[in-house]
């Protein structure tokens, strides 16, 4: 309908909305996203290290076996709790970073209005 307001038409940029950011707002912003990629990185490995249980099951001893697994298992839980760390630095990064500036944005907002 011509001339009605959609939600479409209302959307910030997000250019806009980083610039009431400080520096240091910035840097966790950044910081935030590079732990999220490589905590995305890091979560195809386990079909890597999945392949090797698999393969261990060739035609060797079974302490040697068990040897395999039980390295590649020590192995799942490194990479597990370096993902679980990098996911929740990059959490709480990025959940900080959005909270500070909405509330920018809010006390802006409501500064214009009392003008």
């Amino acid at each position: 309908m011509k001339g009605q307001n959609t939600n479409a038409n209302l959307a910030a940029p997000y250019s806009k909305l980083l610039a009431f950011a400080t520096p240091y707002e910035m840097g966790m912003f950044y910081i935030g996203h590079i732990c999220a990629i490589l905590s995305g990185f890091a979560l195809p490995s386990f079909s890597y290290l999945m392949g090797d249980v698999l393969d261990s099951f060739g035609g060797t001893s079974r302490e040697a076996q068990l040897e395999k697994i039980r390295i590649t298992t020590i192995i799942f839980v490194v990479i597990g709790a370096g993902i679980w760390v990098i996911s929740y630095i990059y959490w709480s990064l990025l959940v900080i970073f959005s909270l500070r500036v909405s509330r920018r944005i809010k006390e802006k907002y409501i500064e214009a209005i009392l003008k």
